[in-house]
């Protein structure tokens, strides 16, 4: 499915996976039919929809501002970012390269998290600024903006690698260890442990077994869900570092071809196709001009 783009900021696009209209469908969905009809059971369905909606376009631009503070520090450390994205598990930012230094990471990682927790503070500032009645509408909704913002600052947190947490704690590891590679198996290790639990923690919602952390079958399938592609996510880090590693062993001249084949400048392509090229079309063929590099 490709990517659909909204736009650019900061010089970077925006774009949004075609996954993110089941997020914003299940989240306005669950909004308007089980929070919003709790909390204002006198209000008409329609309305409730309409909140929920409204909620679900503001969170996701809360979202966007949270990756747009990792982008933004990223660019300030000359780190060039790809994009931004918005898919089913949130946003991620597409930063090209790891920082040079711990902390620059640190404060890449950080900037996240803090940016959701200024602004659900912001929200929760606005609904006692305009008279924290909870008899409206309006109020719930910056109360839910508040709170999940909040929530979405503290939870990126978890020293989970690669969640913001884990980026956080691979810093310090990388800071006072001196060691990038020590840092990063230890954190992306980290981050399969929790992996692990948040998968347990699912399976025991989706039985039945009501957590805190889940609450209904619903609530224990997308934690089944942020496990999975959690784990997913540290696996690959481990596996793209143990390759790192490897090459580093290596310089280009070690994969090199030391004697490749040379032709000279004048033969014409037919003379070169009815000898080994037609045995062996991939191979690079050097062209020799006057004894120079031809091509």
């Amino acid at each position: 499915m490709r990517n659909i783009r909204l736009g650019s900021l900061l010089g970077i696009p925006i774009l949004v996976n075609p996954s993110w209209f089941i997020l914003f469908g299940l989240a306005t969905w669950m909004l308007a039919t089980q929070y919003y009809p709790d909390v204002l059971p006198r209000e008409a369905s329609s309305t409730h929809y309409v909140m929920a909606a409204a909620s679900a376009l503001v969170f996701f631009v809360s979202i966007l501002l949270h990756e747009l503070a990792h982008s933004a520090v990223a660019k300030a450390y000359g780190i060039p970012v790809r994009s931004i994205t918005l898919f089913i598990f949130g946003g991620v930012s597409q930063i090209t390269r790891d920082a040079a230094k711990p902390l620059h990471e640190l404060l890449m990682a950080v900037a996240g998290p803090l940016t959701s927790i200024v602004l659900g503070a912001v929200f929760i500032a606005v609904w006692w600024g305009i008279g924290a009645d909870t008899s409206r509408p309006i109020d719930h909704v910056l109360i839910w903006l508040g709170g999940i913002n909040l929530t979405l600052g503290v939870f990126n947190m978890i020293p989970a690698f690669p969640m913001d947490g884990g980026r956080v704690f691979r810093s310090l590891l990388w800071m006072f260890g001196r060691n990038y590679n020590r840092a990063t198996v230890i954190a992306a290790w980290t981050g399969r442990g929790t992996a692990w639990l948040m998968l347990a923690v699912g399976a025991l919602g989706v039985l039945g077994y009501a957590t805190p952390l889940t609450g209904t079958p619903a609530g224990g399938a997308w934690m089944l869900l942020i496990g999975l592609f959690l784990e997913n996510a540290a696996r690959q880090s481990l596996m793209q570092n143990r390759l790192i590693q490897t090459l580093q062993h290596y310089s280009a001249g070690d994969l090199m071809v030391p004697n490749p084949p040379v032709v000279e400048g004048q033969m014409s392509v037919a003379s070169l196709a009815r000898g080994v090229l037609e045995l062996n079309p991939r191979v690079c063929y050097f062209v020799e001009d006057h004894g120079k590099l031809g091509g």
